[in-house]
Formats: structure tokens, C-alpha cells, sequence
């Protein structure tokens, strides 16, 4: 079961990997519709809080799963 679940996680990280610019501009304009410019969802400072934000979200994860 570890390791289903190990596989599962690696293909899931592989596959937001490959879509990372189109998520990042998903989620921008989803949160902030028209305002969302490339500009924004390009930056560095945009993508360091995705990527905070997709690492708590793995973690918040891994714990539930763990319990």
C-alpha cells in the first residue's frame, strides 16, 4: 500500500511539474479574474508562494495520511 501510495504521490508531482505554467495561470485567473496579467502569474514572487502553498498543502497531506 506505501508503495502504491508513494507512486501515486511521484506520478501526481510529475504531472504538476509538466502543467506548472498552466496551473499557475489557473489559479491566478481564477482568484483574480481579468486583473491576472502575465506579468503576474510570471513572477518570481507569484510562483514562490504557489509553490509554498502546493509544499504546505503536501505536508498537510502526508500527515492525514500518516494518522
Amino acid at each position: 500500500m506505501l508503495a502504491a501510495v508513494a507512486l501515486g504521490a511521484e506520478r501526481a508531482v510529475a504531472v504538476a511539474a509538466a502543467d506548472w505554467p498552466q496551473l499557475t495561470m489557473a489559479l491566478c485567473r481564477s482568484v483574480a479574474g481579468g486583473v491576472c496579467t502575465p506579468q503576474v502569474y510570471r513572477s518570481a514572487l507569484y510562483e514562490a508562494g504557489v509553490t509554498a502553498f502546493a509544499a504546505v498543502v503536501m505536508v498537510l497531506l502526508a500527515i492525514a495520511l500518516w494518522r
